[in-house]
């Protein structure tokens, strides 16, 4: 993109129209709020709308939200007079709606550490907070009353009722997550449409993975259950294997395995092979590269050192700038050069050779992965008083 054509804020957090989503087995497995309760809580808030800000608060309130006096994680709101701050979960900013009367007047993206505004913007889109939505009162009733408390310690019973009691005055128990598995009905897949391609990347480990989970939880239900912690018709949070397989069969469906596929189903074989490890001797490295450019067979190369690569290659006359993205299939006898880290190279139908800093050096430069969580800031230094312990790093 130009200068002139580099896209605003609001534009950059709009997600593409096909994304690819990565899952694990427990997260596929796991039972979900139903698509309908959730689409149907999702709404969009525009400038120049008449609202009624306590009854906005409180709906927010119903799907999840935490009210604040700071917004500064996802999930959160707050109101100050004619302002309410919203932070969606699955928005990358949070939204500041100042009102004029029951009049929302603007609407500003602003950065959570700081509270400046950013941009302006016409709309912002609300999703829920939680996974644990109930779309109507007689349903949410119907559910609760189902549950048969009778086998429960009188200690758990009181418990049960006691909170039981809270979803029907649509209160949050303090173990909210718990009670999700008796209205999460439906799974990820419920979200996709219907033709998405889904990637099973070895199916039968998918499988064990989620029999595994399935066993596990079982265990753990029959442990609850004998000892009178756990109403015996609690429904479980997962799916069986028995309860997903069926749901694959009505996608398509590509099955990646190192070993075949079962008989019956249609295969193709890609042609991949280990690729030669030069272990850092880079001149012997760059001769078989010209040799195989001079076959017309193409390379790919992709390290954290494409600069310095590329230096050493013009040297032997091979022009190969490092880039950003390939946006084509590289043409034969050429060398393209990505400056990332991947853990191995392979060649495939022996005339595309893709190499790593582990087959060109001898190893991969890890990066250390550190998971950050936000925090309230003003909730940092709440508990702290001179003389106490602290860890400088948190």
């Amino acid at each position: 993109l130009s200068l002139q054509e580099t896209p605003s804020i609001s534009q950059r957090m709009r997600q593409p129209s096909s994304p690819i989503v990565v899952t694990s087995a427990p997260a596929l497995a796991q039972k979900t709020t139903r698509h309908s309760d959730f689409t149907s809580a999702c709404h969009t808030i525009k400038t120049g709308m008449d609202i009624e800000p306590f009854h906005l608060l409180r709906q927010w309130e119903a799907t999840g939200y935490r009210t604040e006096s700071i917004v500064e994680i996802p999930g959160t709101i707050s109101h100050r007079g004619g302002i309410i701050d919203i932070y969606p979960p699955t928005s990358n900013l949070p939204a500041m709606l100042e009102l004029y009367g029951n009049t929302i007047e603007s609407i500003r993206l602003f950065d959570p550490t700081n509270q400046r505004s950013l941009e302006t913007v016409p709309s912002v889109f609300i999703t829920p907070a939680t996974e644990l939505l109930v779309s109507n009162q007689a349903g949410l009733e119907t559910v609760t009353n189902s549950i048969d408390l009778s086998g429960l310690s009188q200690e758990m019973s009181q418990q049960f009722g006691q909170e039981l009691t809270m979803l029907l005055n649509r209160q949050k128990p303090a173990p909210t997550q718990f009670y999700a598995s008796l209205f999460n009905k439906d799974s990820i897949l419920s979200y996709l449409p219907r033709n998405t391609l889904l990637v099973l990347d070895e199916p039968l480990n998918l499988k064990r993975a989620i029999e595994d989970l399935d066993t596990e939880a079982s265990e753990l239900y029959a442990e609850k259950l004998e000892q009178g912690e756990l109403p015996h018709n609690f429904p479980q949070p997962y799916f069986a294997w028995e309860e997903l397989e069926p749901m694959f069969d009505q996608r398509h469906c590509l099955r990646l395995t190192s070993w075949g596929v079962s008989e019956g189903e249609q295969t193709h074989r890609l042609n991949f092979a280990p690729i030669p490890n030069y272990a850092g001797q880079l001149p012997l490295f760059i001769k078989k590269a010209k040799q195989l450019l001079n076959q017309k067979h193409r390379l790919i190369l992709v390290s954290h050192q494409a600069s310095r690569l590329s230096e050493l290659l013009e040297e032997e006359d091979i022009i190969a700038p490092p880039l950003t993205e390939i946006e084509q299939v590289p043409p034969p006898g050429s060398l393209t050069l990505i400056p990332a880290s991947l853990s191995e190279g392979w060649v495939m139908n022996n005339d595309t050779h893709f190499y790593t800093d582990a087959e060109i050096f001898g190893f991969v430069k890890q990066r250390r992965l550190s998971r950050k969580h936000r925090v309230p800031r003003h909730k940092l230094f709440t508990d702290m008083t001179p003389g106490d312990y602290v860890v400088h790093i948190e």
